[in-house]
């Protein structure tokens, strides 16, 4: 894999005191990937953020940073988990690729490649045996890039919300 080499760029793992940016990278992830927040619910995310970030942070999530001159330009986030192994997991570690998220300005110059495949260099130093992620349809070339593939399988994903709607009583 090559990537465009900024000059200047440092690729490293974010620490406790990169806290207030993780967040304030998630919530711009979240309102150019959905929609934007209201104040109330960035003040629900962020907390829970904070609280998540600091309790995980380097243990079963990992942050990888791309900082010029010290500003964080680009990051992605790998979840670990462990769940009874099958075939397709043998060591019970499956990873999840979120949050891959570049500044606008310095979107197309390598960085998020840069950033992935020190996630793949994380994914295996832990033992990961999966890697999963839902990619946009912008990134898909981005992730096949790394070696990520479209699964085909016999099952169908499904999800169900635990949230209780507003309107219910």
């Amino acid at each position: 894999m090559t990537a465009i080499s900024l000059p200047g760029v440092v690729i490293r793992l974010a620490t406790l005191e990169d806290l207030e940016v993780l967040i304030k990278l998630r919530l711009d992830f979240l309102a150019e990937s959905f929609r934007s927040l209201g104040d109330e619910e960035i003040k629900a995310v962020s907390t829970q953020l904070r609280e998540y970030y600091g309790r995980n942070l380097s243990k079963d999530l990992f942050a990888v940073l791309a900082c010029l001159e010290g500003e964080i330009i680009s990051c992605a986030f790998l979840v670990i988990d462990e769940r009874p192994a099958n075939l397709s997991f043998p060591t019970g570690r499956i990873g999840t690729v979120l949050n891959v998220y570049t500044i606008p300005v310095w979107r197309g110059k390598g960085l998020a490649t840069q950033i992935l495949d020190e996630i793949l260099n994380i994914a295996r130093v832990q033992q990961v045996s999966r890697l999963q992620l839902k990619a946009s349809a912008t990134a898909i070339s981005l992730y096949e890039k790394v070696g990520f593939q479209i699964e085909d399988n016999d099952f169908t994903n499904m999800v169900m919300s635990m949230l209780k709607k507003k309107t219910d009583a």
